[in-house]
C-alpha cells in the first residue's frame, strides 16, 4: 500500500505507530519504519484534517470547513460523521452565514468529551462515545479561530488563536480569565506542558514588539499567566513543538527548515544542538520512545532520523509542487513554452489550444536542477531561465542543463530579471544580491536594516525594489541610491511593476498596490480572503487571487469583489498564468502542491468556471542518508 497524497499531520499511538491524516481527508496508519499499514476508505469530502486527536479506540479529527469526522482506530473504518452546520448554535449565526475555511489544528479530548471549533467559530464540545452533540458555545477567541488546546495541566487548560493570543482558564467552564498577547497579529501553533518546570512552551509566528517580522521563537508562561522566558532564533513562521517523554528535551521547528533541540533539565531556556537543514519547511514532529523523531515537511516528505541526523525510515511517497511559472515565446511562430518551477526543478510544457474544450498542455523536458525545490523562475529572450533553489542557490539553466549557479546561502525567497536581462536579484534572509544574468558573478548586496527580505522586483528604467519580511520597503535607483521608503503593512510573498507608476504586492492581508513615485497605497483587494495573498494576476479588468487557504477570488480591477470559489483547488495553489483561447474566451491556469494545474475559463463577467485538470509530474530526488547536526556555544 501506498499514500499517494500529501501528508498533513502525524501522531504517534501508545503502540509505536503513527498515524497520519492527507490532503484529501483520508486517515492512514503507519508502522515506525513507515510502512502502511492501512487506510480509511476515501472520505466523503476531500477537505483535509489539520486538527487530528487520538483517543481511545477512536481517531477523531476536524477538517478546514468544520465537520468532524471519527475513525476506529483498530480498522479506520470512519464511524461517524457530523456537518459543521450541523453542530452549531443558529441563534449565533449571521443571516445566511456560511462555514469559514480555517486550517485549525485545535481539537481536545477532555473527561470523555471532544472540544474543537466548528466552521462558525464557536466550541462544540460532543461525547466521545456516542458523538452526539452535548453543547455549543462562545468561543474564548470570539470571533477568531481557535489554532490550538492543551489540557496537560488538570486545573489549567490552554488555547491559543490565529492573531496570537493565549487564553488560560477552564475548557468545562469556558471560562478564561486571563488572556496573553504573545504574537504580533498571528498563529500560536503549538502549546505543550512542562512538567519539569510546571509552565507552557508557546511558539510563535511572526514574534512581538521590536522584533515582530524580524525574528520569532518559543515563550514560556507560568500558569497564572506570567511570562517566564523568551527565545528568539527564527526568520519564518514555527510550526510544531514536541517535549520529550522525561521532560529534558524541547523541540520546535518551521518554516526555517531545521529542527532546534532545547536542553530542558534546567529552567534556563538553552537551544543545544541544530537539526537540519531538511529539504522544506518541518511542518510537524512526532517524537518516539527510542529518542528518534518523526519529521513531517510541507511537502509531504516523511522522515525518521536518529539523533545523530541519520534516516532510520521513509515513508514511501515522492512530493511534487509547481511553484512558479513564466512564460516564453520561441522561433518563427512564436510559440508559446512555460516553464515551471517544481519540487525538483524546472518542467517546461507546451499548452495547446482545441477548438472544443480546455486546452491542454504537453510537457516537452523536465531538468532536475539539484538544488531542492524551486521556488521562482523567470526566463529569458533566448530561451534560457533563471530560478532560485531551497538550497540557497540561483542557477542560469538552458538546453545543455545548468549553465552557472551562485550559492547566495540560506533561504532564498524572490527572483527578477531586469528589462536589459543583464541582472538578476534575489531577496533572501541574509540580505538582496544582483548577479550578471551572463556569468551569475555578484554585482552588489544590498542590506535592509539587517533584516531577511522577502521580495524584490526591477523596475523598467533600472530601478530595483526589495522588501523585508516585515514589509519595509525601499526603492534604489539605477545608481542604487534610496530613491523611496514606504511600508507594505504586512509580509509580502511576490512584486512585480503592474504599470509605468504601480507596482503590485502579494502576501500577508491580501493583495496590495503602491504608487511608485509615492509609496502610497492605491488599492488593496482583502475581501473574503482568509489567508495569505499568495499571488494574482490581472485580466480583461479583472483580478484573480489565490490563497493558502486554496481559495480562488475575483475582484475587478477597481476593488470591487465579485466572489470566491472554494473546494475547486486540489491543495495549497502557487502558480497562475492566462492561456489565450482561439475562440477570445481565455483560460486561468492554476498550479500548485501535488503538481496540479486546473484550468478555468473566464467567461465575460470574470467568473472562472473549472473545465479541467492535469497533473506534471517530473523526476523526484532521493532522500538524504542523513541531516547536518549543528551543536550551539554553550
Amino acid at each position: 500500500m501506498l499514500v499517494t497524497e500529501r501528508i498533513c499531520r502525524i501522531l504517534r499511538t501508545p503502540g509505536g505507530d503513527v498515524v497520519a491524516s492527507d490532503a484529501v481527508g483520508r486517515i492512514h496508519l503507519l508502522d515506525p519504519d513507515l510502512n502502511v499499514l492501512r487506510s480509511s476508505p476515501v472520505n466523503r469530502s476531500t477537505t483535509p484534517f489539520y486538527a487530528v486527536l487520538l483517543a481511545g479506540d477512536w481517531v477523531v479529527g476536524r477538517d478546514k470547513l468544520g465537520n468532524i469526522a471519527r475513525w476506529d482506530v483498530r480498522t479506520l473504518e470512519m464511524t461517524h460523521w457530523i456537518e459543521t452546520r450541523s453542530a452549531s448554535d443558529e441563534a449565533g449565526l449571521w443571516e445566511d452565514e456560511e462555514p469559514s475555511l480555517t486550517i485549525s489544528r485545535g481539537i481536545v479530548e477532555l473527561d470523555g468529551n471532544i472540544y474543537a471549533n466548528n466552521g462558525f467559530m464557536q466550541v462544540v464540545v460532543l461525547d466521545l462515545e456516542s458523538f452526539s452533540v452535548v453543547d455549543v458555545r462562545s468561543s474564548p477567541s470570539g470571533d477568531v479561530p481557535i489554532e490550538w488546546m492543551c489540557v496537560d495541566l488538570p486545573d489549567v487548560h490552554a488555547v491559543t488563536d490565529k492573531q496570537g493570543n493565549l487564553y488560560l482558564g477552564d475548557l468545562r467552564t469556558n471560562s478564561f480569565p486571563t488572556t496573553l498577547s504573545l504574537d504580533e497579529d498571528a498563529n500560536l501553533h503549538r502549546v505543550r506542558y512542562d512538567r519539569l518546570h510546571h509552565r507552557f512552551w508557546v511558539i510563535q509566528d511572526e514574534g512581538s514588539g521590536e522584533t515582530a517580522l524580524i525574528s520569532n521563537g518559543v515563550v514560556t508562561v507560568t500558569p497564572d499567566g506570567r511570562v517566564d522566558q523568551e527565545e528568539r532564533f527564527a526568520l519564518d513562521d514555527i510550526e510544531c513543538l514536541e517535549i520529550s517523554g522525561d521532560g529534558t528535551r524541547v523541540y520546535a521547528a518551521g518554516f526555517d527548515g531545521v529542527i532546534e533541540e532545547f536542553d530542558n533539565s534546567g529552567p534556563e531556556l538553552r537551544r543545544t544542538r541544530c537539526i537540519g537543514p531538511f529539504s522544506h519547511q518541518v511542518s510537524d514532529l512526532a517524537l518516539a520512545d527510542d529518542g528518534s523523531i518523526y519529521v513531517l515537511c510541507q511537502n509531504g516528505v516523511l522522515t525518521r532520523i536518529d539523533g545523530a541526523g541519520r534516516v532510520l525510515a521513509q515513508l514511501d511517497f515522492t512530493p511534487h509542487c509547481l511553484w512558479d511559472v513564466d512564460r516564453i515565446t520561441t522561433g518563427p511562430d512564436q510559440h508559446a513554452v512555460l516553464h515551471f518551477a517544481s519540487d525538483h526543478g524546472v518542467v517546461s510544457a507546451v499548452p495547446t489550444s482545441c477548438k472544443v474544450g480546455p486546452p491542454t498542455l504537453s510537457v516537452v523536458s523536465t531538468l532536475q536542477t539539484g538544488l531542492g525545490f524551486s521556488r521562482r523562475v523567470r526566463t529569458f529572450s533566448d530561451g534560457d531561465g533563471v530560478v532560485i533553489g531551497r538550497s540557497g542557490t540561483v542557477a542560469r539553466y538552458g538546453d545543455g542543463g545548468i549553465r552557472w549557479a551562485h550559492p547566495v546561502g540560506g533561504i532564498v525567497h524572490d527572483l527578477s530579471v531586469s528589462a536589459d536581462e543583464a541582472r538578476v536579484a534575489i531577496a533572501a534572509n541574509c540580505g538582496a544580491f544582483e548577479l550578471r544574468a551572463a556569468d551569475g558573478g555578484q554585482l552588489a548586496r544590498h542590506d535592509i536594516d539587517g533584516s531577511p527580505v522577502w521580495a524584490c522586483s526591477y523596475l523598467d528604467g533600472g530601478d530595483l525594489v526589495l522588501s523585508t519580511r516585515a514589509g519595509r520597503s525601499v526603492v534604489l535607483t539605477p545608481d542604487r541610491q534610496v530613491r523611496l521608503r514606504f511600508e507594505i503593512g504586512d509580509f509580502p510573498k511576490r512584486m512585480w511593476q503592474h504599470s509605468e507608476r504601480t507596482l503590485t504586492v502579494t502576501g500577508g492581508g491580501g493583495i496590495r498596490q503602491f504608487d511608485l513615485t509615492t509609496g502610497e497605497l492605491i488599492a488593496h483587494f482583502r475581501e473574503s480572503l482568509s489567508n495569505t495573498a499568495e499571488n494574482a494576476i490581472f485580466h480583461h479588468g479583472f483580478v484573480y487571487v489565490v490563497t493558502y487557504d486554496s481559495q480562488l477570488a475575483v475582484f475587478r480591477e477597481e476593488g470591487e469583489f465579485l466572489g470566491v470559489l472554494e473546494g475547486v483547488l486540489p491543495d495549497f495553489p502557487k502558480a497562475l498564468t492566462i492561456l489565450p483561447h482561439p475562440s477570445g474566451v481565455d483560460h486561468l491556469v492554476v498550479g500548485g502542491r501535488g503538481g496540479y494545474l486546473s484550468t478555468f475559463r473566464l467567461s465575460e463577467d470574470g467568473t472562472p468556471v473549472p473545465t479541467s485538470t492535469t497533473w506534471l509530474r517530473d523526476v523526484g530526488a532521493s532522500v538524504p542518508t542523513s541531516y547536518p547536526v549543528r551543536r550551539h556555544a554553550s
